[in-house]
């Protein structure tokens, strides 16, 4: 007789076999408001209670869009609700905001901006429109007098050092134990370089006391895109290729524009104000607004480095980065036109080939 009974070993179906080529969107959203939240607890470590009232305003309201928008759109048809999304842009939004922005105008424009993005533009990656760049467009233009950060002078960017000039002029709050962390990183690692640092720098990386929270800490910036990208969460390409032409322009060809020294462009300033960090990895690609191929997201990340240059320009900038992703938010599509006609191409090309093969066979 045959025993139909499953052996213990059977009783359990493994997914082993199978894999993914990238992580869940559940699973990125996730990492990201973790990661986001690591900058609300740097606003509490650091008692920056008006930024933090700003992130939970914009917060609120970008989940209340995404429930108004769910819930009445529920009536005329199935809307797929991005909860964890909404979360996320608030967070983003609230970050790109000045701590001295009223906040009862924060929620309302936050709520409303959001929410006509999502009946005008479409819902999550459906849009081609980066709605937290265009929300914070919206405040600037409805208050520009808060959007204020660090004051370079010429002079000062015609410097070897125009961060070191912000250092030493008292604009970035330095660290108690600065002299003690620079003197460390001198000794043991920069010495064998034959390099070393000045004191301030250090505070730079750490919270260079930006009006704007996304444009302070640096250096959980840099801990966030190494967790992302070393998880496969966020792509590589157009962060890398951006930040490399952007450092190479501000290098060589900021100091021309200014009649400064020669070949000595201050990236760090470039790179440590105007949230460059932050928005290179939270900003400047987003769902459905980015090229899918390698050639176009190159080309994406170099046609932003170059127009970075000149709407962002070596640093200090309160609003530039937000204007560059509305201006690439329209560029992309061009890309990405031009995408399809290649890979049209390409895909023809093959399959008339091999509908001769068979054609010849038969």
């Amino acid at each position: 007789m045959i025993d139909l009974n499953l052996k213990k070993s059977c009783e359990y179906i493994s997914l082993k076999p199978f894999s993914y080529i990238t992580p869940s969107i559940s699973s990125k959203s996730a990492a990201m408001i973790s990661l986001l939240c690591l900058q609300a607890l740097m606003l509490i470590i650091t008692k920056s209670y008006n930024s933090l009232a700003i992130l939970l305003a914009s917060t609120v309201a970008s989940t209340a869009s995404e429930s108004v928008y769910y819930f009445v759109g529920k009536k005329n048809g199935t809307v797929i609700h991005t909860w964890r999304i909404s979360i996320i842009q608030g967070l983003i939004l609230g970050l790109f905001i000045p701590s001295g922005y009223p906040i009862p105008a924060v929620f309302c424009i936050s709520f409303f901006t959001l929410l006509a993005g999502k009946y005008f533009f479409g819902e999550f990656s459906d849009s081609w429109t980066n709605m937290v760049a265009f929300a914070v467009v919206v405040m600037y233009m409805v208050n520009n007098a808060c959007f204020s950060d660090y004051s370079v002078t010429v002079s000062q960017l015609q410097s070897r050092n125009p961060s070191l000039q912000l250092i030493k002029n008292g604009s970035i709050p330095i660290l108690s134990q600065d002299a003690a962390i620079t003197e460390f990183l001198n000794t043991r690692f920069f010495k064998i370089l034959g390099v070393s640092i000045p004191e301030g720098y250090v505070s730079f990386f750490w919270d260079n006391g930006s009006a704007i929270p996304a444009f302070r800490f640096n250096l959980l910036t840099l801990f966030s895109s190494l967790v992302l990208l070393s998880l496969n969460m966020v792509d590589y390409i157009i962060p890398a290729v951006f930040l490399f032409f952007y450092a190479v322009f501000i290098r060589f060809i900021i100091p021309l524009t200014i009649n400064g020294t020669p070949m000595q462009g201050d990236i760090l300033l470039a790179f440590l104000t105007s949230g460059t960090l932050f928005a290179t990895l939270y900003l400047l690609q987003w769902y459905g607004t980015t090229p899918v191929t390698f050639t176009g997201k190159i080309s994406y990340g170099f046609i932003a480095s170059v127009l970075a240059l000149y709407v962002v320009g070596g640093g200090t900038s309160a609003i530039g980065f937000a204007f560059l992703t509305l201006l690439m938010n329209m560029i992309s599509p061009l890309i990405q036109v031009a995408e399809d006609q290649i890979m049209y191409k390409r895909t023809a090309k093959h399959f008339f080939a091999k509908l001769r093969e068979i054609k010849e066979v038969q």
